[in-house]
């Protein structure tokens, strides 16, 4: 056999590739040295010997092998392999015999999961870590093992030590598992295992924990829904972001979202600018505007047996200009400056003429935009909050804001972006055929099964009693009934009374009693702080009872507010009936609220939102969709005062504790009560020659960075003024510094001389600033 492997490498092979597939292939089959001898002859016989000749294109397209790479034993990334460039390279220099030793001595090639599902796996695989390292045995031998009573064991191990509910959750985990397994041994578990394990999550694990079966609700929103959060978002919602250029990426996300069906994933934190491509067309007859499509290239689509193929989509403007992607996506690219040709204005888009020998103008952006993203978080910095230029925006992040939008409107369900994904999926299952709504929503196995198990809603939205009885149809009725429910004064928040009851829970309060525990603790040791009680045993207990009691803190609060917006939906339906036996008819009109704004900005937007309403003709928008993009393109540039969120809590906890409407829930768009100084005015007590100043404001938060009106006229006492400063802006900034006050050059080098030369403008600060 090896006289016959070296003549194969004495001429040149005219089918390379192919003939050391078969090779291969055939070989596999064989187990015993004589067999695989005797393939070898009946292949060198079938084709030409000879070397190899190794291209660029060859290497290039050369099938990628996966072999485990050196990691430390018993992770799961240890099984999880990658090729290198070096090992690419090294297959198409190795002779058809090495090539099979190698192969052979590799073994099975494991699946490729994506980041989440190895994200999932490895959380598992800790778990089933910590069940081994209870029992004392090593976690690799115990699960290749295959054992289903130790698995058994596992699952109600995990049922105990957590606070699993649904049967649903322990299947995930038990799922997860089996992947692990799979990973680990490189093979699939038995289909015995997984048939015992099956039925035995159903008939005992489940009523011994009397874990719950019922299905999450696959509610859709419409566009009727996606109006009101839209609405809510921009006139009437007085919640506020970190920044606001999140409200702004969270419009955006809600239009395309809605107007795609695709999956959240494709777009929160995935799209690049590179993904967006703006383009001008000619104008219409009759028309001189030129018109304008934004291209959206969805990359980042979920896979399906290792693949993944990219979506394209094209918008438009639209003459609802409430849920025109247009108008958002634009002031996003003016306010990161990003396109190529450095436009001033909107105008100057809609200026460009087409020329006669091309169809459109492409809009480029400049090299250093094309591979950041569009949908942005935000960092904290020395002076305020800012737009990250290169952290995506998290899912995690984007489903809070959805969550807190929809209880804002008095939606009675959590929303999740899946229910606007139905809501679009639905209206795209009815008007295109199945193969097109397929493509479209991400579904890869060619008939309607995925639909119908994910995305068909219990509530038949159809009239069947005019399809049967041939009575008059009321669609709409129907429509109107499958929608969700909401009310405009379902709360928002816990009141104060509900929140002292949380605070009464006896494991939060044992988690809070241990925090004083160990703080005492480390005083007893001659430490001030925990920043200086680092490293110790105290300090690590501090830290893990603080995470506890924040964690569980956070899911009582989430329940219990759950538990009153379901409570309100009951019985506000009841109360009103009563009311209107009692004859207390409801008003027709209800009369908009004074909402005040704390950015100009903000209120400029809402106003020409409201206004683009009452506009019939297309041509008149125009000019109202310019002023959106300017305003909201400045909009993302701004951060409204925290102060302002504070006071709007405290006034709904109150109201709520009193049966009262809350604040924000009232039709209406709002008005602009407020009366901005610009940011190099001069402040009462403040003169140009000293810049000092006798009212005791943070000169931070005044003249640097993008802080709302509120917080940079807000007036505080010495003692509460030096703790503020010495916590949000001197503990994040480097020395040496530049005087944070207007027209003045100091250069401040410690905080000694920083409380000095805040005297020189009218401050005495307390001695608490130097420590």
């Amino acid at each position: 056999m090896s006289q016959l492997l070296l003549a194969q490498t004495a001429t040149p092979n005219l089918r390379p590739r192919r003939a050391m597939q078969r090779l291969s292939v055939r070989r596999s089959n064989y187990s015993s040295a004589a067999s695989r001898a005797s393939q070898t002859a009946y292949n060198n016989r079938q084709f030409e010997t000879g070397t190899v000749p190794v291209t660029a294109k060859q290497q290039h397209d050369e099938p990628a092998a996966s072999w485990q790479k050196a990691e430390a034993p018993g992770t799961l990334q240890s099984t999880i392999t990658s090729p290198s460039s070096r090992d690419q390279n090294a297959l198409t220099e190795l002779s058809l015999e090495e090539l099979y030793q190698r192969f052979q001595a590799d073994g099975p090639v494991v699946a490729d999961h994506c980041k989440s599902t190895k994200q999932l796996m490895k959380a598992e695989e800790s778990k089933w870590a910590m069940f081994c390292q209870h029992r004392k045995k090593d976690p690799d031998e115990e699960l290749k093992r295959g054992d289903a009573t130790l698995f058994k064991v596992y699952l109600v191990f995990r049922v105990k030590r957590s606070r699993i509910k649904k049967q649903s959750s322990i299947t995930t985990y038990w799922k997860t598992l089996s992947m692990v397994y799979a990973q680990k041994v490189r093979g699939f578990m038995n289909d015995c295992i997984l048939f015992d394990i099956r039925n035995w999550i159903h008939t005992e694990l489940t009523p011994n924990f009397c874990l719950d079966t019922s299905q999450k609700e696959k509610a859709g929103l419409y566009i009727e829904d996606l109006a009101l959060l839209l609405n809510q978002l921009w006139i009437r919602d007085e919640g506020t972001f970190e920044h606001e250029r999140l409200r702004v990426q969270h419009a955006e996300t809600l239009i395309l979202a809605g107007a795609t069906a695709t999956r959240p994933g494709a777009l929160i934190g995935s799209v690049l600018y590179e993904h967006w491509e703006f383009q001008v067309f000619p104008p219409v007859e009759g028309s001189k505007r030129a018109r304008l499509v934004l291209i959206v290239n969805l990359e980042h689509i979920k896979r399906t047996a290792g693949d993944s193929k990219p979506k394209k989509f094209a918008f438009r403007e639209d003459d609802m200009l409430l849920y025109d992607p247009i108008i958002p996506a634009l002031a996003l690219a003016f306010s990161d400056s990003a396109f190529l040709n450095c436009f001033t204005s909107p105008e100057e888009i809609y200026d460009l003429k087409v020329p006669p020998n091309q169809d459109r103008i492409r809009l480029l952006w400049k090299e250093e935009w094309r591979h950041r993203p569009v949908f942005r978080d935000v960092e904290e910095t020395s002076h305020s909050t800012v737009v990250s230029d290169t952290k995506p925006l998290t899912y995690t992040k984007e489903r809070r804001h959805l969550i807190r939008l929809g209880r804002s409107t008095g939606f009675e369900k959590q929303l999740q972006w899946y229910d606007l994904r139905r809501g679009s999926g639905k209206k795209i299952n009815e008007d295109l055929t199945p193969e097109e709504r397929n493509w479209i929503m991400g579904h890869r196995k060619g008939d309607s099964s995925t639909y119908l198990t994910y995305y068909m809603s219990s509530f038949i939205d159809r009239d069947c009693q005019s399809i049967c009885f041939g009575s008059a149809p009321q669609q709409h009725l129907i429509h109107l009934a499958a929608r969700l429910q909401r009310h405009d004064a379902a709360p928002t928040c816990l009141t104060t009374a509900q929140l002292a009851e949380i605070n009464e829970d006896e494991d939060l309060k044992t988690l809070r009693r241990a925090k004083a525990t160990a703080v005492q603790a480390w005083k007893d040791q001659g430490y001030r702080s925990k920043e200086a009680a680092a490293g110790t045993t105290m300090r690590e207990d501090y830290d893990r009872c603080s995470k506890e009691a924040d964690r569980l803190s956070k899911y009582l609060k989430d329940i219990r507010l759950r538990q009153v917006i379901q409570d309100f939906h009951t019985d506000i339906h009841v109360e009103e009936v009563d009311r209107q036996l009692r004859g207390i008819k409801p008003a027709d009109i209800i009369a908009p609220p004074g909402i005040q704004y704390d950015l100009a900005e903000r209120a400029q937007v809402a106003q020409l939102y409201a206004t683009a309403a009452k506009i019939p003709e297309a041509d008149q928008l125009h000019g109202i969709r310019v002023e959106l993009v300017r305003c909201i393109s400045r909009l993302c540039s701004r951060r409204e005062s925290r102060l302002i969120r504070q006071k709007r809590q405290t006034q709904n906890r109150k109201r709520a504790a009193q049966g009262a409407p809350l604040i924000g829930f009232a039709a209406g768009y709002g008005r602009v009560n407020i009366e901005l100084r610009p940011r190099g005015a001069i402040i009462p007590g403040r003169t140009e020659s000293n810049a000092g100043s006798t009212e005791p404001i943070c000169a931070f938060c005044r003249w640097q960075g993008n802080h709302g009106r509120a917080d940079r006229t807000k007036t505080q006492s010495m003692s509460n003024l030096a703790r503020h400063m010495k916590l949000m802006h001197l503990s994040r900034l480097r020395m040496p510094f530049l005087c944070p006050w207007q027209d003045c050059e100091a250069i401040i080098g410690s905080r000694e001389h920083f409380a000095s030369h805040f005297r020189y403008h009218g401050q005495d600060l307390p001695p608490s600033i130097l420590r």
